[in-house]
């Protein structure tokens, strides 16, 4: 429920409610939980307050996949490209949590909005080395990243030429 209660706070970008919610959870001693920090994470960074997103990252004790790329993703749509890879690079260095597709995601679409062709050629490279890759989850970002393919191509193995995703015309 008061997992809720920040989601809808972050989908009317209204902060008060949010703000009131995030301070009562703090004074009952929730501050610790991953979950709900995770949520105020995502809640911030949604409305656009991403000094107090990285608030409540650097004050979390326990960090999941779902911390970072929710910082990460906030970054990126708040025309932060360089701060959602920096991020990476930091999760890589300093976090036992691994990227997951999202994260990849969002880290490929950073590099495309920085025109940082060879960092997305080579995090590609690494999901693709990873034993979790899946040729669905880079067909939405690589062709954007690579700027060569229109959207909505991809290519199911590098240099396969093009194939369109499943469910796409």
């Amino acid at each position: 429920m008061i997992a809720d209660l920040l989601r809808a706070s972050a989908k009317s970008s209204s902060l008060r409610g949010g703000v009131q919610l995030h301070g009562a959870l703090t004074k009952l001693g929730f501050g610790s939980d991953t979950m709900l920090g995770n949520n105020l994470i995502d809640m911030y960074a949604k409305c656009g307050e991403l000094d107090m997103a990285g608030e409540v990252f650097g004050g979390m004790r326990d960090r999941n996949v779902v911390s970072w790329t929710a910082l990460m993703v906030g970054f990126l749509q708040h025309g932060d490209a360089a701060g959602c890879l920096r991020l990476l690079g930091e999760m890589r260095a300093a976090s036992e949590a691994a990227p997951n597709e999202y994260t990849l995601s969002a880290t490929l679409k950073a590099c495309c909005v920085a025109g940082d062709t060879g960092a997305g050629v080579g995090i590609h490279g690494q999901d693709t080395r990873s034993t979790t890759s899946s040729p669905a989850r880079w067909c939405s970002s690589t062709p954007r990243a690579g700027g060569s393919a229109t959207r909505g191509e991809c290519s199911t193995a590098p240099g396969s030429g093009g194939a369109s995703p499943p469910g796409t015309p």
